[in-house]
């Protein structure tokens, strides 16, 4: 979607509602916004929680058991052993 907008005198720009309506972005919603490349991206601000449930997403399945760090590190002792 391509969308041109006149800058105010005020330096603001307003999001064509159509553009909110798809992003979700209501009155009092927080926007990010981004310069990367000599490009302004906006884009609706996620929860804390939502962003954290991102970056925790990145494991597809949860572990079946629990590995502690004490079976990491003997298994790790056992595989350097085995190739000396």
């Amino acid at each position: 979607m391509f969308v041109k907008r006149k800058v105010g005198p005020k330096g603001q720009i307003v999001i064509p509602k159509d553009a909110r309506e798809f992003l979700g972005i209501k009155r009092g919603s927080n926007v990010v916004m981004e310069v990367k490349e000599g490009v302004l991206i906006v884009r609706p601000q996620k929860p804390a929680d939502k962003a954290v449930d991102d970056y925790a997403s990145v494991v597809k399945r949860k572990l079946a058991r629990e590995i502690g760090i004490k079976q990491i590190l003997e298994e790790e002792v056992e595989q350097r052993t085995v190739l000396r």
